[in-house]
C-alpha cells in the first residue's frame, strides 16, 4: 500500500509514535432490546456475550439535529424485536441498540426519516450482524431504507442484499478504522474520509453532549482506491488532553495523536491506497 502524509502546520511523523488503543464506550443515548418470550432472540446484558448459535446485531446511529424524525425497526423470523423512534434523544447524539439473534434467523432492518431528507448535519448509521457489515449510511436523502440479512435473503433489490454477497465483498477490501476520544469541545471536531473522490465520512461537527466521550468508525475500502482522511479543528487549537485519536488502515497505524502533545492545528490529513 502506498501512503503519503500531509499534515497541517508542518507536522513531522514524530507526532505519531506507538499506537493508542481506543475502546468504544457507550453512546449518549443507548437502548438494549428485550425480546419477547416467544421469540428466540434475547437482549445483550452488560459484559455478556451471545450464546453458541447466536450472532450479535449492533446498530449505531449518529442522530442529526432533528432526532424526532428518525425511527427504526428489526424483524427476525416474523418476530418484532425493535420498533422505536429517537424522539426523546438529544440532537447530534449517538444511539446504540444491540440484540442477539439465532445464526439461522432471517431478519429485516428498516430505518426511516419522517421528513424524507435522511440524516443531515453529518448524521450517520451502521448495522452489523456478527462480523458482517449489513448497512452503512451513504449520506443520501431517504424516507425509509430497508436491509435483509441472515438466512434466505434472496432479492434483486440492492437495498436488500443477501448476507452471502456482503461477506464476499468484505473479503476484497481494506478495513479503515478510526477511534477518537473527544476533549471538552467536540463541536470543533470534523472527520472526513473520501476515496476516489467519493465522500464516505463527512462528520463536520459533533454535539456538545459528546464531550469526553469516545467513538469508533469503521469502513471497508478497495485496496486500489486512492483515499484521503482528514481531522479538522474549527477553533484551530487542536484536540486537548485527555483527547486522542488513531487511524488504522489494513491494521497499520497511519495516525496516532495524543492531546497531551499540546499541538495546535486546524487540519491533519493523510492519503493512502493506490494514489500513484
Amino acid at each position: 500500500m502506498k501512503t503519503s502524509l500531509a499534515l497541517g502546520l508542518l507536522l513531522s511523523t514524530a507526532l505519531f509514535p506507538s499506537p493508542v488503543v481506543l475502546a468504544a464506550t457507550s453512546s449518549t443515548t443507548s437502548s438494549t432490546t428485550t425480546a419477547k418470550q416467544h421469540t428466540a432472540a434475547r437482549s445483550l446484558q452488560q459484559d455478556d456475550e451471545c450464546a453458541n448459535g447466536e450472532e450479535l446485531v449492533v446498530l449505531n446511529i449518529l442522530l442529526d439535529s432533528t432526532p424526532e424524525q428518525t425511527g427504526y425497526s428489526l424483524v427476525c423470523d416474523m418476530s418484532d424485536l425493535w420498533e422505536k423512534t429517537a424522539d426523546t434523544a438529544e440532537p447530534d447524539s449517538w444511539l446504540t441498540d444491540t440484540v442477539c439473534v439465532p445464526e439461522s434467523a432471517q431478519c429485516t432492518f428498516s430505518i426511516s426519516d419522517s421528513a424524507s431528507d435522511g440524516l443531515l448535519d453529518g448524521g450517520w448509521y451502521s448495522l452489523t450482524f456478527g462480523a458482517t457489515t449489513v448497512a452503512v449510511y451513504d449520506y443520501t436523502p431517504f424516507t425509509e431504507n430497508t436491509y435483509c440479512f441472515g438466512q434466505g435473503c434472496t432479492t434483486a433489490d440492492p437495498a436488500l442484499a443477501p448476507l452471502e454477497v456482503l461477506e464476499e465483498e468484505e473479503e476484497e477490501c481494506d478495513t479503515v478504522f478510526f477511534g477518537i476520544k473527544f476533549d471538552e469541545a467536540p463541536q470543533d471536531v470534523g472527520i472526513l474520509l473520501s476515496c476516489d473522490g467519493v465522500p464516505i465520512w463527512t462528520h463536520l461537527s459533533f454535539g456538545p453532549s459528546m464531550a469526553s466521550e469516545s467513538i469508533t468508525l469503521e469502513e471497508c475500502v478497495s485496496p486500489s482506491a486512492c483515499c484521503t482522511f482528514s481531522v479538522l479543528d474549527s477553533a484551530n487549537n487542536g484536540l486537548a488532553a485527555p483527547g486522542n485519536f488513531e487511524l488504522e488502515v489494513a491494521y497499520d497505524s497511519l495516525m496516532n495523536y495524543e492531546g497531551s502533545m499540546g499541538l495546535q492545528y486546524g487540519l491533519l490529513s493523510v492519503a493512502f491506497g493506490d494514489c500513484s
